[in-house]
């Protein structure tokens, strides 16, 4: 980190190193820091074998379609996540159809952000419509989510 909040990949390596050894973090926010989709995946990546994060920030992390698909595979295999901010990204339909999708497997997430992904009404709609039937999250962020009439 070179102090104003820009990570280098070094920087993000390091981290990734440390989430693999330390056994007691399990609130990390990384979001609004210039990372790159993919330096945000290996932190994804890395806690989908750990397995100790409730409460991961990847806000505007550049994360497209493709990540949130990867990001959706672990929310569906995670025990222990509870909140998931992923605001402000670019994961578009898409990448909120997958989110839902792993929501129907997901026993333990209550809060979960995807406002400003440049999401339509019709894909926001999709994870209501199954949180309808899951009954799980306390909180759910769709701000610019373009619900309501045009």
């Amino acid at each position: 980190e070179d102090g104003d909040g820009e990570y280098d990949a070094s920087g993000i390596v390091a981290l990734a190193d440390a989430l693999k050894v330390n056994g007691v973090l399990t609130s990390l926010d990384v979001g609004f820091n210039d990372l790159t989709e993919e330096a945000a995946l290996g932190i994804v990546r890395v806690e989908r074998q750990r397995n100790k994060l409730t409460s991961l920030g990847l806000a505007d992390c550049g994360i497209g379609r493709a990540g949130a698909a990867e990001i959706a595979d672990y929310v569906s295999g995670s025990a222990v996540l509870n909140t998931l901010y992923i605001g402000s990204n670019k994961i578009g339909d898409e990448g909120a159809k997958a989110i839902g999708k792993a929501l129907e497997v997901n026993e333990v997430l209550t809060s979960l952000d995807v406002g400003f992904n440049g999401l339509t009404e019709k894909a926001a709609l999709s994870i209501v419509r199954v949180e309808r039937q899951r009954n799980k999250l306390a909180s759910l962020g769709l701000a610019r989510c373009n619900i309501g009439p045009t």
